[in-house]
């Protein structure tokens, strides 16, 4: 019972810490301004707003 206990009460301060950190990622400096890439697949926007990099196939 008290691993239970613990266990939600780490769930739950995991819970404030993400929502936390979702807030606090808001705004004009945090903006993905350039594209970069992931296992070789271009990620992020051009100025015109259309996808960078490889074509659907």
């Amino acid at each position: 019972m008290i691993l239970v206990l613990l266990g939600l009460l780490i769930l739950a301060v995991a819970a404030v810490v993400a929502v936390a950190g979702i807030f606090a990622n808001a705004g004009g400096a945090h903006e993905l301004t350039n594209s970069f890439s992931v296992f070789g697949h271009q990620v992020g926007y051009r100025q015109e707003g259309r996808p960078q990099g490889r074509r659907a196939q």
